[in-house]
């Protein structure tokens, strides 16, 4: 892709992000965008078919983030502090995520968890005979994902190491 496309595209990526700040995604027009993306009307239309596709690829790289910094909540050493960082990565990118994981986004993101979860689990976890290691991730992912969309729509009365905190203690190592 040559430098003015990938130009434009950060562009328009930038100004969704900003624009998502202050509204939701059905309140923002194209020419709206275009004009704080400093791109012409017709440049959004060469490169996307509408705001959802923009939103699209957007949030392929958000789910990618995500799944890095989730994967660890369930796999790694440092659980805590990967509670942590990942709270405090959807916190500093909450419109965004408020968007696709309130609005109908949650489910395509849980699937492409569950299935990065299943694959790391059959190498890192060990075999328990009293839970199939299949309920185990599909209750870890459905477990984060829920928690999260949970505090999203909540946000101001819960701080990202709170919520860090109740994906410890319901999700990482559920008390009895």
């Amino acid at each position: 892709m040559d430098a003015r496309k990938v130009k434009s595209r950060e562009a328009l990526a930038t100004a969704l992000l900003a624009l998502l700040e202050d509204k939701g995604l059905e309140e923002i027009s194209v020419r709206e965008l275009t004009a704080r993306a400093g791109v012409g009307y017709a440049t959004f239309f060469r490169h996307y078919t509408g705001l959802d596709d923009l939103l699209r690829d957007l949030s392929s790289d958000a789910v990618t983030d995500f799944l890095a910094l989730a994967m660890p909540l369930l796999f790694g050493r440092d659980q805590s502090g990967a509670a942590l960082a990942l709270c405090n990565y959807i916190e500093s990118h909450r419109k965004l995520w408020v968007t696709l994981l309130t609005r109908g986004g949650g489910a395509v993101l849980r699937e492409k968890f569950a299935q990065q979860a299943s694959h790391t689990a059959e190498r890192e976890w060990a075999r328990r005979e009293d839970i199939p290691l299949e309920l185990r991730v599909y209750f870890g992912v459905r477990g984060a994902v829920d928690i999260i969309s949970w505090w999203l729509l909540r946000r101001d009365d819960y701080s990202a190491k709170e919520v860090a905190g109740f994906l410890e203690k319901m999700v990482i190592a559920p008390q009895h």
